[in-house]
C-alpha cells in the first residue's frame, strides 16, 4: 500500500498553460503590421506611401468628345476632352456627343490618347501633364487624329496622377473608350484606284526602261563584232 501512494505522490510532467497562445498572438500580430508597413513603405505595395497618398486625391470630372466619333478617312479632327476639380453631374454623365465620367484627381494630371493597332495618327496639341490639385482647377487637352484606313476603331483616353516629385504613378482611373469610325467613301476607293494606277505605271515605265537598255545592249555587241 506504501509502494502504490508513493507512486502515486511521484510529480509528474511541468505543466504547460494552454493558454500562453492568447499572450503571445497580440505582440506577434502587432509586429507583423509593423513589418508589412515597413515594406509597403519601401516597395510602395498597398499598406505602402500609395495609400498614405491616396487619400489625398479629390473627386473629379473628365469630359470628352465622344463616345461615337466620325471622321472621313484622312479627315484631320481634333479630340478635345476637359478635367474638372470638382464631380460630374449625374444627368450630364453622357449625351450623343459627349462622355463625362467621374474620376480621381489631385496634383499633377496626365491625360493620354491612346490606340497601339490606330491605322493613322494621333497628335496630341496641348500639353500633357496640368496640375489639378485645388477646388475650381481645371486642365484642357486636344489631339489632332486622323485615320490612313476605313472602319470603326477604339481609342483610350488615359489619366493618371503623378506624384510631385516626379513622373512615378501615384493613381491610375479606369480607361475611358471612344469609338472612332471612318466611314468607306467614294473618294477613299477613287483614291486607293489611283495610287495602285500610278504605282502600275512606275512599274510599266521600269520593265520599258529596262527592255529598252537590254535592246541597245544587244545592238552594241552586234556592231561590235561586225567592225
Amino acid at each position: 500500500m506504501s509502494q502504490l501512494g508513493d507512486a502515486d505522490s511521484e510529480p509528474g510532467p511541468p505543466y504547460h498553460d494552454k493558454r500562453l497562445w492568447r499572450y503571445l498572438l497580440w505582440p506577434v500580430a502587432s509586429l507583423l503590421f509593423v513589418l508589412l508597413l515597413i515594406l509597403g513603405w519601401i516597395y510602395g505595395v498597398p499598406f505602402g506611401r500609395d495609400s498614405i497618398l491616396v487619400p489625398s486625391s479629390a473627386s473629379g470630372c473628365l469630359t470628352a468628345d465622344g463616345p461615337y466619333i466620325v471622321a472621313d478617312v484622312a479627315e484631320v479632327i481634333t479630340i478635345d476632352a476637359s478635367v474638372r476639380y470638382d464631380r460630374c453631374f449625374s444627368e450630364f454623365l453622357d449625351s450623343s456627343t459627349q462622355v463625362s465620367r467621374d474620376v480621381m484627381v489631385g496634383g499633377r494630371a496626365r491625360l493620354m490618347l491612346v490606340s497601339p493597332l490606330f491605322p493613322g495618327s494621333i497628335e496630341p496639341v496641348s500639353q500633357e501633364v496640368q496640375v489639378i490639385d485645388s477646388s475650381g482647377d481645371s486642365g484642357t487637352w486636344a489631339w489632332q487624329v486622323k485615320a490612313d484606313k476605313p472602319g470603326t476603331h477604339s481609342l483610350s483616353l488615359v489619366l493618371s496622377i503623378l506624384r510631385p516629385d516626379g513622373d512615378d504613378l501615384l493613381v491610375q482611373n479606369p480607361r475611358i473608350e471612344l469609338a472612332f469610325h471612318a466611314p468607306e467613301t467614294v473618294s477613299y476607293h477613287a483614291s486607293n484606284a489611283w495610287r495602285g494606277f500610278t504605282g502600275f505605271l512606275t512599274s510599266l515605265t521600269g520593265l520599258v526602261t529596262a527592255a529598252v537598255a537590254a535592246i541597245v545592249a544587244v545592238l552594241g555587241l552586234r556592231h561590235g563584232k561586225r567592225s
